[in-house]
């Protein structure tokens, strides 16, 4: 079985977060440096170019309406959401003009233990956070423990929550579904 994680496609229009519009919580971690922003509030967005089914930005998932209805009719597990407030489009003549844009912040919740390379082991990570450290050398195709792996069908590694991972099964299935910007690199040849 090969496994994907799903990607946005480079050099497409983006999101971004106006400043001071969100309110984030931060949870630094004082031994490694990381920082994982997160909020209680919806997210609040703007949009660059046509909107688009799936969206990657600053340690954030974001998806359509059409995307969470796939998720629920297939009845897929992993991954819980937040509703997100678009509150700009660089396209848009008046407010009017964008809002009906429905979209939500995707948080993957299935998980698969620490990250590893292709020999199963585990890349350095800190100690008390396990947060992911920067390497030295690039590692080429990643992996994870299965015995780890809860069996969600979307899923992600202890220390890289908002990198999600599918199956080819549910590849295939997204692919068909032509939903925008959204790609898929095969994790074994994923390099870090």
């Amino acid at each position: 079985m090969y496994y994907f994680i799903m990607n946005k496609y480079f050099g497409r229009k983006e999101i971004f977060f106006p400043p001071d519009v969100n309110k984030w919580k931060s949870d630094y971690c004082e031994h490694c440096g990381g920082n994982h922003l997160s909020s209680n509030e919806p997210v609040k967005f703007e949009i660059k170019g046509d909107p688009c089914d799936f969206y990657m930005y600053c340690g954030f998932l974001f998806v359509s309406q059409k995307f969470l209805d796939l998720l629920k009719e297939w009845n897929l597990t992993g991954y819980t959401v937040k509703k997100a407030t678009v509150i700009g489009w660089d396209k848009a003549q008046t407010e009017s003009d964008f809002k009906d844009f429905v979209y939500y912040e995707l948080i993957i919740t299935g998980r698969c233990g620490f990250m590893m390379d292709l020999q199963s082991n585990i890349l350095p990570k800190c100690d008390f956070c396990g947060r992911n450290l920067p390497m030295e050398d690039t590692v080429i195709g990643l992996s994870f423990n299965n015995q780890k792996y809860d069996k969600s069908d979307i899923f992600a590694f202890d220390n890289l929550t908002n990198i999600p991972i599918v199956d080819e099964n549910l590849k295939k299935k997204l692919s068909k579904a032509k939903l925008t910007n959204l790609s898929f690199i095969k994790l074994s040849e994923m390099d870090m």
